[in-house]
């Protein structure tokens, strides 16, 4: 992404959000007498109030540092879009007794995975900075590890914008894996040695197998991602992708073998892993993320090597991810009928920009680079919102606490790019030079 000017960042538009379904709307709509709302955000840019902090030097031995400096106050503004889209949902029970379904009673179906509290949330934040920190201190390939994840971290945040990991809750494993992890690492308990069982009552599934299954969808949604843009950046995280499984595999680890690690024996295995920075990318053939059903087809016919590195179960798992990827697609394409717009704003203040650096003071090069941003106070001109589709509106956003976060996330990956190209007034003179 170019801007025209360079001091003033494009967001990409988000999708629709969906609001609320049955809305009363004014008698002379076309929708009316319900519908369904949702908010749209775009033309979203962001700009700089002043310059940036002083930069301050953090030696942290061995060759490496860290720079760090607070950003100016950063202005957010856009437009937004409260559409109105028709009720989807057939108004008769046709599986039942064919009354309306609005006099049916509710399903219970599944129960949500349980949210984190903002507390437990902050904590597993803090205790991932602090293992981060420890990587880098422990050697090269620590540190080229962190590296490796900012420098691709904005292609991973675009397949989750993009909603393209719909699986990634896993019926609720995904966090329950992530809290004992959280828990392990503080300790000598083997990391990955349980089974999970979803909020579903699936069959249960080790940490392996879901890590391994998650490492696919990620993979899926960067193939799809660089098929609609052919940019170089997906081909590198897609590498950086194949090679970090790669070097899991090496521990003994794959999907369906588990070799028990504690967090110390990870870290042993990081230090002394071959070659560091040097690795050449994994060779992956892409064609089996686009096209399952033909390799599964061969799989039938020519057994499991018909599709090396991918099992059946694995091309299963990528048709759902390209599934949900193509469901993404058509549901950003749709659009509904505005039923009001305006401008949107937000001032975010106290942002900061951390930068790991390697090198003495004469070679001092730039490794990973992170942004951390407080909550964005989002303000929307909602003064002609009117009705019960007004109100309804204003209730569901306010309690939209997402929304917040994934402005927040979008902005700081924006700004983390301009900081590591050294784009005023984002950037720092105080940066060294990014790491080729």
């Amino acid at each position: 992404m170019t801007d025209p000017d360079p001091g003033v960042l494009r967001l990409p538009d988000g999708p629709g959000l969906l609001l609320a379904g049955g809305v009363p709307l004014p008698a002379n709509h076309p929708y009316a007498p319900t519908g369904a709302l949702s908010l749209r955000l775009g033309d979203l840019t962001v700009t700089c109030e002043g310059t940036p902090g002083a930069a301050t030097f953090e030696d942290l031995g061995d060759g490496f540092g860290r720079v760090g400096y607070r950003l100016p106050v950063l202005m957010l503004s856009g437009r937004y879009s409260l559409d109105v889209h028709p009720e989807q949902q057939s108004q008769i029970d046709t599986a039942g007794d064919l009354r309306p379904l609005s006099e049916q009673p509710p399903s219970p179906g599944f129960p949500a995975p349980a949210r984190l509290s903002d507390d437990v949330h902050e904590e597993q934040l803090n205790a991932a900075r602090a293992e981060r920190d420890r990587l880098i201190r422990s050697g090269d390939n620590g540190y080229q590890l962190v590296r490796s994840f900012y420098e691709h971290n904005e292609v991973f945040n675009e397949v989750f914008d993009n909603d393209y990991m719909s699986e990634w809750q896993a019926d609720g494993i995904t966090a329950q894996m992530a809290e004992d992890t959280h828990q392990a690492v503080k300790g000598a308990d083997p990391i990955n040695k349980k089974s999970y069982q979803g909020v579903s009552g699936n069959e249960p599934v080790t940490y392996n197998f879901n890590a391994f299954t998650q490492k696919l969808s990620v993979r899926t949604g960067i193939v799809y991602l660089h098929q609609a843009s052919p940019e170089e950046k997906y081909v590198k995280a897609g590498e950086a992708v194949d090679t970090f499984a790669q070097y899991v595999i090496g521990t003994g680890n794959t999907k369906d073998t588990v070799t028990a690690m504690t967090a110390a024996e990870v870290r042993e295995a990081v230090n002394h892993a071959h070659p560091t920075a040097g690795e050449p990318p994994v060779p992956v053939d892409t064609a089996p993320y686009l096209d399952p059903d033909t390799y599964l087809e061969r799989i039938a016919v020519e057994g499991e090597s018909a599709c090396p590195g991918l099992s059946a179960s694995d091309l299963r798992h990528i048709q759902r991810a390209r599934a949900a990827i193509l469901r993404a697609d058509a549901a950003a394409a749709r659009s509904g009928v505005p039923l009001y717009q305006g401008v949107c704003r937000a001032r975010i203040e106290g942002g900061t920009v951390t930068a790991g650096t390697v090198g003495d003071a004469a070679t001092r090069r730039l490794g990973w680079l992170e942004v951390e941003l407080p909550a964005v106070p989002f303000e929307l001109d909602d003064a002609a919102w009117e009705g019960e589709a007004g109100s309804t509106a204003r209730e569901r956003i306010a309690a939209m606490r997402f929304l917040s976060t994934l402005l927040r996330d979008s902005v700081a990956e924006r700004v983390a790019v301009a900081a590591r190209r050294g784009t005023a007034p984002f950037g720092h003179a105080e940066l060294p030079a990014e790491e080729s």
